[in-house]
């Protein structure tokens, strides 16, 4: 739902979409939980 709505208003959410990925089967943990972290730092 919050990703869906930030892709209509261009916003970038990549924690959420590292968490949309792991709870679809897209991402492995590892990855969902690296691109959760890089979202904080960068």
């Amino acid at each position: 739902m919050f990703n869906n709505r930030a892709h209509r208003l261009e916003v970038e959410v990549p924690f959420l979409a590292a968490l949309g990925g792991l709870l679809d089967g897209d991402l492995e943990v590892d990855e969902a939980i690296r691109r959760m972290v890089d979202s904080y730092q960068g």
